[in-house]
Formats: structure tokens, C-alpha cells, sequence
């Protein structure tokens, strides 16, 4: 592929996907934060944490998206303004860090719900969950605060150089690549491990009662495990590519007399992580419910029905159990409540 034909992707894929996807993003990350507002949701700790990362994939993906399709027809203040460089990248790291750490927190949440240990389960609280959501962007503020500080514009590029710029893409590799994944995959499994447990429990007690639970408990479990590790796939996929372009920059921001063709392949690379790649994360969790969710469908579309004015057609009786991602656990509850004890 010839770099002229690299520019003309780029210049494609900013003009017309870039905006698509960031429209849908934006719509499904709304409707997201109007689903879980809703009365039956908006008590739930993860409701909140889910909320919360609705909230911050809009920020972050406005923030990083529109200055690029802009530029396309005026020129880029972000890229001539010290100071709007440099509240970009502020904004943008605080959004992107506080997004995944909510989805982190879902996940120990979920874990939490489904412990038989009495002190895990507390975890499972809509005021500690108010807490932490609150710790979590105080906590990043305050870490994001040196990018108001160092970052700078070099050939029209507002980025982060030399010895700064090193240990930043190493900090992002970890916080923002490596750290969110590790965690999902050690709560995922612990997950796991404690749905088994449950349901070894549950049919050694009361053969009788897990018979009539069965599929219901089983549903609930798959969709469980599924939609944990769903999360640590996207977010590795579309995180870490990102992080390691990173390093990279890094460690060859200081290399004299690259040549032409070799700064357009470089140009490429960093659109595709971090201005299509990364923030096409944002855009992805309302999709990757509706996807696995027959039950999500049904109540999103409930929902929808309602705020037109529309009442919706009732088909048959759905159980009290269902699939969906915040009330997963708890729905486990009545199974083990039914069994003499």
C-alpha cells in the first residue's frame, strides 16, 4: 500500500467514520445513562458505576473525536493553543482513566454479589459505590494534573516529549492498557469460581430446588461469564494498541531527520490507535449489551416505547430471573433462599 493511499484512508475514515461512530456512541452511551437513571435502576451500586462510565465515554469520546473532524475544514486551535492542547489531553486522560475504572468497578461489584462471604457481599452497596465513583475522578484528577503542565506542540502536534514523554506512554501502558485487563481477568475469574460454587451448593442441598431453577440459574451464569470477559476483550483490544504506540513514540520522538515516509506511517498509526481505535472503545458498551441481552433489548425498547407516549405489547409472562448485566447476582439470591436451611 502506497502512503499516499495511507493519507486518503485517514483522511476517509475521519471525514465519514469517525463522525458515525462517534453519533453512535453518543446515542448509545445516552440511552445508557437513561436506563440505568430509571427507578428501578438508579439504587443499584453497579447501575451507578455503568452510569457513571456512560457518562465519561461521551466526554472522552467528544473530546477526542470532534477536533479531529473539524480540523478537516478549519484550522485546529487544539494544535495551535498551548492551553487548549493541553486541556485536551487533561480532559481526555481523566475521561478515558475514569471510564475503565468504572467498568473495573462493575466487575469487582458483580464478584462482590456473587461471594458467600458476608463482608464481600457488603461491598455491594449503592453508598460505597457513591464513594468510590467519587475517589475514582478525584483520584485521577489529581494524577491527569501534570498534563496541564509539560505537554507542548511540535510540528503542529500537541504531545507529550523526551524524558516526560517516556514515562507517560510507560504510566498509560500500565493504567490504562495492562492494569484494567489484569484486574477484569483476576474478578472474572474469582467471578467464575464463585457461580460454580453456588451452583455445586445449591444442587448438593436441595436437589429439588435447583431442578426448578435450573435453566434460569444457568442463563444467568453464562450471560455472567460472558459479559465479564466481553469487557476484558474490548478492553484489551482497544486499549492497548494505543498504549504501545505510546512507547513507541516515546522512544523515537528524539530520532533526527526521519524521513517523509516514515513520519506518515507513524501520522497513520497514531490516528488509528488512538483517535479511532481508542475512542471507539467508548462507543462499544451499550452495543455489546444489546448484542448478548435478549432481556436488555426487551427493556430498552420498553423503555423507548414509554418516552413516545407508546404502551408496549406484553407477549408472555418473563420471570423474575433475568439476564440482565446489573442485576445478575442478585438474582441468584432467591435460589439459594428457597433452600431449607
Amino acid at each position: 500500500m502506497s502512503l499516499s493511499s495511507l493519507a486518503v484512508i485517514q483522511q476517509a475514515m475521519t471525514r465519514y467514520v469517525l463522525p458515525i461512530t462517534l453519533g453512535l456512541g453518543n446515542v448509545g452511551n445516552i440511552i445508557l445513562i437513561v436506563f440505568f437513571s430509571q427507578k428501578n435502576h438508579r439504587m443499584n451500586s453497579c447501575s451507578l458505576y455503568l452510569l457513571v462510565a456512560a457518562f465519561f465515554g461521551i466526554v472522552g469520546g467528544n473530546c477526542g473525536v470532534i477536533p479531529y473532524v473539524v480540523a478537516l475544514y478549519f484550522p485546529d486551535p487544539f494544535n495551535k493553543f498551548l492551553v487548549l492542547c493541553r486541556l485536551r489531553l487533561y480532559i481526555i486522560y481523566i475521561s478515558a482513566m475514569s471510564f475503565r475504572s468504572m467498568i473495573v468497578l462493575a466487575t469487582v461489584d458483580r464478584f462482590a454479589l456473587s461471594s458467600s462471604r458476608q463482608s464481600f457481599r457488603a461491598l455491594n452497596s449503592f453508598i460505597i459505590a457513591q464513594r468510590a465513583t467519587i475517589c475514582i475522578c478525584f483520584i485521577w484528577a489529581i494524577a491527569g494534573f501534570h498534563l496541564l503542565i509539560w505537554p507542548t506542540i511540535q510540528n503542529d502536534r500537541c504531545l507529550v516529549y523526551g524524558v516526560y514523554g517516556f514515562t507517560y506512554s510507560i504510566l498509560q501502558l500500565i493504567t490504562l492498557g495492562l492494569l484494567p485487563t489484569i484486574l477484569m481477568i483476576i474478578f472474572g475469574t474469582l467471578l467464575k469460581k464463585n457461580l460454580y460454587q453456588t451452583r455445586a451448593r445449591v444442587h448438593h442441598v436441595a436437589r429439588q430446588a435447583i431442578n426448578l431453577n435450573t435453566t434460569a440459574f444457568r442463563k444467568r451464569d453464562r450471560f455472567l461469564i460472558v459479559l465479564v470477559y466481553t469487557e476484558i476483550f474490548l478492553t484489551f483490544i482497544f486499549t492497548f494498541p494505543y498504549a504501545s504506540y505510546a512507547i513507541y513514540t516515546a522512544l523515537t520522538n528524539n530520532i533526527p531527520n526521519k524521513s517523509v515516509e516514515r513520519l506518515q506511517i507513524e501520522s497513520f498509526a497514531f490516528f488509528f490507535t488512538v483517535s479511532f481505535l481508542l475512542y471507539l472503545g467508548n462507543s462499544t458498551t451499550f452495543y455489546g449489551y444489546m448484542a448478548i441481552s435478549k432481556t436488555f433489548r426487551r427493556e430498552v425498547k420498553t423503555m423507548l416505547l414509554r418516552f413516545v407516549g407508546r404502551r408496549p405489547t406484553i407477549i408472555g409472562h418473563e420471570p423474575a430471573e433475568n439476564n440482565m448485566p446489573t442485576r445478575l447476582i442478585n438474582q441468584t439470591r432467591p435460589i439459594i433462599s428457597n433452600i431449607p436451611h
